[in-house]
């Protein structure tokens, strides 16, 4: 009977189901007879694969994150810890593993688990089903990519070739790389247009399309020239290997175990590496030499509040610009390269190898041991160098008129609409993204429509100044990697918002004067011209070689249209002509150019006079950053007068002027200027009889003005190593990607005080292995280990060919265990995970839906023995979680606006004792009566259902306070309120003490719950009030902590208790 009263014992303290955070039960009879009710466990991840290719240590050439939109796993998660109360899965996560907090104990914690769950780190990636890849071997890359691209591909492996040499060099001194092989992903369905390095599984994915953003393809010839050495920089940094220390332990058990640690450094330092080596690939190119790009670095430091060195290296949550951490670690990156002396950057490698050796010192330790600074010297000369060029700069410029500027205030690309109203694009951290009207005199703003915009400026306004042509990117419904882009028009009157098309792939709309829609399409990595048909579709209207269109403009009375393109990486602007009206294709012929000059917009004045464009001169990598920068590297307006042929410069701005537009009485500039953390809309007098510029600064050569060369078939590439083309099969790739060791621990008996030592359960050891292929089409884990004289094992696979995405879990393992008696399952289950993108637009919908079948075969063994009847069960458990309409502004700490529902449920199809039947859903509404202060208010309502008590563990449930309290059978129902309201946006924090604050806000709750059919009933409730602090924090650059504490005061019981999170 020991036995029995040790299970009973563990009853009275309400065992939770091993890893997945459900309850076990059990009730003990006569002679240990029993009945055992297992709860299956709330789904946390029903989609959203990707998710773990774009956090954490994952390296992308994108530096514009978009607005914060919802995935189908960031619902979900929230909802699944309502649902259950769990001890935390101590399965290793590369996320925990790249905080590096408990280095010398990981070869433990890495395999230590309770008993039910693998974490799975090798996620499948559910790709377009037409699509179709082949694999070739080029030296040590392997390139995987879209059948038809041959030409493409090989131009790819020529590049990354060319780059290995100068980018090894980096690695260079007391580090080693390890035997280098990288499989290079070429996509060419999406129009998002980036490339990451992912080390789970290690690889780099780069989409073909080119992106249209001059800051970043300005000065090269070709897209995937500068996104592919940049990701090579990454690729080089994961691999790169020190003496004995961490890294080499994890090598042992996983080579991608070593690479998302060197990964895991602060993303600046990650960031900082590749924008600088892309900057020194051509002169005149690359980010660092991009005038768009060094604006915010000289606005920043030379402010009032400067950036400190850790907030150069890490990621901002709540401050702009959004990509700080490329722009301050390419610049302070840029700044240690200089204090060594040469451009090979020689203090990279040290750090990165005393970071490879010794992660848990932290990066800053790191820094200080490669560099020979401590942080806070380097920090103080970066801020000595821009308070030196703030002393040097000259204030006597005249001033234009503000219309609209605050912190964090974005105005783009404004039109002029009447002669005192422009509209534009308009963010904010408490605004929500939209079109604007705009009152030029007294800065009054009202919202036309809620309309997202690919990077705020890809949108024209009709001849007749109706309505807008926007575009904008669409994810696809299923895939989550692919987004195209397509237009809409918007009505500016009451903002209603016409057809959109539908798998066009177009963007940059312009609308002519006789009513034709002109766009452009992506083609690899040039574009085309395309005009609409009657019937929606688009025809091609243009075939060159090596150009991008990057904005067209109509002029309003005669209706030519002005294109400024790059062209094998030069910015021109060029007239559409078509040679006669029989031809349907037309031509690019030489208009205007700003010799050594790089221009980003253009735009007609209101009688077509008049060109506007804004232009500066890019930097050379040998031009210091401390030094003065003169108005030529200052982004600033020109004019050119079409019938004189002079050209005026009509802005002297202190950091950038951009997007001009001139009034309908061709009197008031309208531009946009660029200051610390905003985008002002400001105008100015317009003044055509300034001094013009020289002649020859306005003129090229006719060998310059050279058109560009018309489509032909692809060059030849020769001298590089291309191998046999083979169709790609995933499982050539299956080989285990990590081996490691496993810890198994199956209850909480710690927590226990009245089992003795002797009660306590034996510990499991044994081995583990994960692995997937590089486009992670299939994806595996197994464990297997001896505890308590018996083998457990546990295996599961993942597909993503088709949808549903299925996936199969077999286990044979211990739930309960003490000294002389366990609970032991086996059995098989099948999931099926759907996760759907239903609107995206400003407002997100998306859904997540699955279905887990399983057999279970559970009995109790004691002294060996089996002590009475298996019990075995089918199970089903749907799940559900929607979110719809959905919103979040920059600083909102959770959405403005918009309805969440989750919903899953249990039920014994089939058992021969008591079947398990269980409910629980939740209605959550987001409501924007505060939105002004990034105040979030949270109403929800939530109901579960449980044929026997703890069928669930709902811990997190019950009202703030109450979470011990055990909920009987039955059907309950609760209301809950919640406030959070920021009180202060830190974004900085420190290196040497690797803590990031991000945000500290304080929070109000107020919740009850009670029996539904006792729901007036006050003695049948359970309610509670408070509220407390809390702070969004990030430690080692990788693990994001939201902790609170606080007071909750329970109603019935009359009494207040700490409740802490």
């Amino acid at each position: 009977m020991e036995g029995c009263n040790t299970v009973n014992r563990l009853l009275r303290y309400g065992v939770h189901h091993p890893g997945g955070g459900s309850t076990v039960e059990l009730s003990v009879g006569r002679r240990c007879v029993f009945s055992l009710q297992v709860a299956r466990r709330v789904r946390q991840g029903l989609g959203d694969p990707e998710a773990a290719r774009n956090s954490g240590s994952s390296a992308c050439f994108h530096d514009s994150p978009a607005p914060p939109i919802v995935s189908s796993s960031s619902m979900s998660r929230p909802c699944s810890h309502v649902c259950t109360k769990r001890k935390m899965n101590t399965t290793f996560s590369w996320r925990i593993v790249a905080s590096c907090m408990i280095v010398v104990c990981w070869t433990l914690t890495w395999g230590s688990t309770e008993v039910h769950g693998q974490t799975r780190e090798y996620a499948t990636t559910y790709r377009p089903p037409s699509v179709e890849y082949v694999s070739r071997r080029s030296g040590p890359f392997t390139l995987i990519y879209q059948r038809g691209y041959d030409p493409v591909a090989k131009r790819v492996a020529a590049e990354l070739r060319d780059a290995l040499a100068p980018t090894d060099s980096l690695a260079s001194g007391p580090v080693k790389r390890q035997r280098f092989r990288l499989p290079v992903v070429l996509n060419a369905f999406s129009d998002l247009s980036n490339g990451f390095v992912t080390p789970f599984p290690f690889k780099t994915e780069i989409e073909l399309p080119s992106l249209q953003r001059p800051a970043l393809i300005g000065g090269f010839d070709t897209w995937t020239s500068v996104v592919g050495p940049h990701e090579l920089v990454h690729a080089v940094h994961g691999d790169i290997r020190a003496g004995f220390g961490v890294g080499r332990v994890l090598g042992w058990m996983g080579n991608d175990l070593e690479r998302v640690l060197n990964l895991s450094a602060p993303s600046g330092w990650v960031e900082g590496v590749a924008v600088y080596r892309e900057s020194n690939i051509h002169p005149e190119a690359g980010r660092l030499n991009a005038p768009l790009f060094r604006m915010h670095y000289r606005a920043a430091m030379e402010s009032d509040d400067p950036w400190s060195l850790t907030q150069m290296l890490e990621a901002p949550a709540y401050t702009q610009p959004f990509n700080r951490h490329y722009v301050g670690g390419a610049h302070a990156f840029s700044h240690l390269a200089r204090q060594d002396g040469t451009r090979e950057a020689e203090m990279f490698a040290p750090t990165v190898g005393f970071y490879n050796r010794v992660p848990f010192l932290g990066f800053g330790v790191a820094l200080w041991s490669g560099t020979g600074e401590r942080p806070g010297n380097i920090r103080d000369r970066l801020r000595g160098e821009g308070d030196r060029k703030a002393a040097a700069i000259s204030r006597d410029r005249p001033e234009p008129h503000t219309v609209a500027s605050d912190n964090g205030l974005n105005h783009r690309r404004p039109y002029w609409i009447s002669d005192s109203d422009v509209v534009a694009m308009v963010t904010g951290y408490n605004l929500r993204r939209g079109l604007y009207r705009i009152n030029t005199e007294t800065g009054e703003r009202s919202r036309i429509a809620t309309q997202a915009v690919i990077d705020d400026t890809d949108y024209t306004l009709s001849p007749d100044t109706a309505r807008v042509w926007t575009a904008r990117f669409v994810p696809d419904a299923f895939s989550q990697i692919q987004q195209r882009a397509e237009i809409q028009p918007v009505t500016l009157e009451d903002g209603d918002r016409g057809p959109r098309t539908h798998r066009r792939r177009v963007r940059d709309p312009v609308e002519t004067l006789d009513g034709r829609i002109l766009a452009v399409r992506n083609d690899g990595q040039i574009t085309h011209i395309v005009e609409q048909r009657p019937d929606g579709s688009f025809a091609r209207r243009t075939k060159y070689e090596n150009v991008r269109v990057l904005h067209m403009a109509v002029a309003p009375q005669s209706g030519e249209v002005a294109v400024l393109a790059n062209v094998s990486g030069s910015h021109r602007i060029y007239r559409l002509e078509r040679s006669s009206p029989a031809d349907s294709l037309l031509h690019l012929q030489p208009f205007f150019a700003l010799p050594g000059k790089r221009m980003y917009d253009v735009s007609w004045g209101p009688d077509g006079r008049h060109l506007l464009v804004s232009a500066a001169t890019p930097f050379r990598q040998t031009t210091q950053l401390s030094a003065s920068v003169s108005t030529t590297h200052t982004p600033n307006v020109y004019v050119l007068d079409t019938k004189t042929g002079h050209v005026t410069r009509q802005t002297d701005a202190l950091y950038g002027a951009l997007e001009p537009a001139l009034s309908p009485d061709g009197t008031t500039l309208a531009y946009i200027r660029y200051r610390h953390e905003r985008y002002d809309l400001v105008t100015a007098d317009f003044d055509a009889n300034l001094n013009h510029l020289p002649t020859s600064k306005v003129e090229l050569s006719a060998d310059e003005w050279s058109g560009p060369p018309l489509r032909t078939e692809s060059r030849p590439i020769a001298g590089i190593p291309w191998g046999e083309s083979r169709p790609y099969r995933p499982t050539r790739h299956l080989a285990p990607r990590v081996v490691y060791p496993v810890i198994k621990d199956v209850e909480e008996i710690d927590q226990v005080e009245e089992l003795s030592a002797a009660d306590a359960s034996p510990v499991g050891y044994g081995i583990g292995v994960q692995g997937t292929d590089p486009l992670q089409v299939w994806s595996y884990g197994a464990e297997a280990w001896v505890q308590d004289a018996s083998v457990w094992t546990e295996a599961s696979i993942q597909y993503a060919g088709f949808l549903p995405r299925p996936s199969l879990t077999a286990f044979h393992r211990p739930t309960i265990l003490s000294s002389n008696a366990r609970v032991e399952e086996t059995g098989v289950s099948l999931g099926l995970n759907l996760p759907v993108s239903l609107a995206s637009n400003v407002y997100q919908s998306v859904g997540a839906f699955g279905l887990d079948t399983e057999w279970r075969r559970t009995k109790l063994v004691q002294d060996g023995v089996a002590g009475g009847p298996s019990v075995r069960r089918w199970t089903v458990e749907p799940t559900m979680t929607l979110g719809y309409r959905l919103q979040q502004n920059r600083r909102d700490l959770i959405p403005n606006s918009g309805m969440l529902l989750f919903g899953t449920s249990t039920h014994d199809v089939w058992t021969d004792r008591t079947a398990e039947r269980g409910a629980i859903g939740i209605l959550s509404g987001f409501v924007p009566v505060l939105s002004r202060w990034n105040t979030g208010v949270q109403l929800s309502v939530g109901v579960v259902s449980q044929r026997q008590g703890t069928e669930y563990g709902l811990g997190a449930f019950l009202p703030r306070g109450n979470e011990e309290f055990t909920l009987p059978s039955g059907t309950f129902i609760r209301f809950k309120s919640e406030v959070l309201h920021p009180l202060l946006f830190v974004d900085d924090g420190m290196l040497l003490l690797p803590v990031y604050v991000k945000a500290v806000y304080s929070y109000g709750f107020a919740s009850t719950l009670t029996r539904v059919r006792d729901i007036t009933a006050r003695r049948q409730r359970v309610s509670s009030v408070g509220g407390g602090l809390g702070v969004r924090i990030r430690l080692f650059s990788t693990a994001d902590l939201d902790l609170r504490v606080g007071l909750a005061y329970q109603i019935e019981e009359e009494k207040a208790v700490a409740v802490f999170r």
